[in-house]
């Protein structure tokens, strides 16, 4: 099991930011050691199609399917991409 390192995760955070701008607002969490949690805690694009009932402005998204999300599947492929290349740009 690989270890992800403080220094990893903000350079994900970092990276986000850099990529994206001020239109979407992340939040970026170490979990367990081993895992980053990422939400998209603020923007300018309407993910309404894609919550079903019951989701209450949340949702998760399956990273190995992002096709099955319509018009949003670039966006996650980006954002996918972005937390799988950043952490190799951190010191240490």
């Amino acid at each position: 099991m690989a270890y992800i390192t403080t220094a990893e995760v903000r350079e994900i955070r970092n990276a986000l930011k850099e990529e994206f701008g001020p239109e979407l607002k992340f939040g970026v969490k170490k979990q367990h050691y081993s895992s980053v949690r990422v939400t998209i805690k603020k923007g300018n694009v309407d993910f309404s199609d894609i919550m079903r009932e019951g989701d209450l402005g949340y949702t998760q998204i399956n990273q190995y399917h992002t096709y099955q999300y319509g018009k949003h599947a670039n966006l996650f492929d980006d954002i996918v991409d972005v937390i799988k290349k950043a952490p190799g740009k951190a010191e240490g």
